[in-house]
């Protein structure tokens, strides 16, 4: 292997482990800086602060310059609401409840 290859091996492993780190840290944590919203978004610093400035997601910010994101709101206005879909078992599950309030008034 050239020089040249190894920087660039070299350069993917360092990528990978930043982007493991981050990951790890992200699922672990409630609140946000800038860098791991957009990290956990998949876009870049520049395009979350340019959608906080646009009023388009919901951010916090303290005293002082540095905006905070809750992961939950953060994801509700970047993807919009999303509304759960229950399983197979659990719309059984529902079903059986209301047949049982049915026949025995519950």
């Amino acid at each position: 292997m050239n020089t040249d290859t190894l920087e660039i091996l070299l350069k993917q492993l360092i990528s990978e482990v930043h982007d493991s780190r981050m990951a790890t840290i992200i699922s672990q944590k409630e609140w946000l800086n800038t860098e791991e919203a957009a990290f956990f978004l998949g876009i870049t610093p520049q395009s979350l602060n340019q959608r906080a400035v646009d009023k388009t997601i919901v951010y916090y910010k303290g005293n002082g310059k540095y905006r905070s994101y809750n992961k939950k709101e953060l994801m509700e206005s970047f993807f919009g609401k999303q509304d759960r879909v229950p399983t197979n078992s659990e719309i059984e599950e529902r079903a059986a409840e209301e047949r049982r309030k049915r026949m025995y008034g519950k």
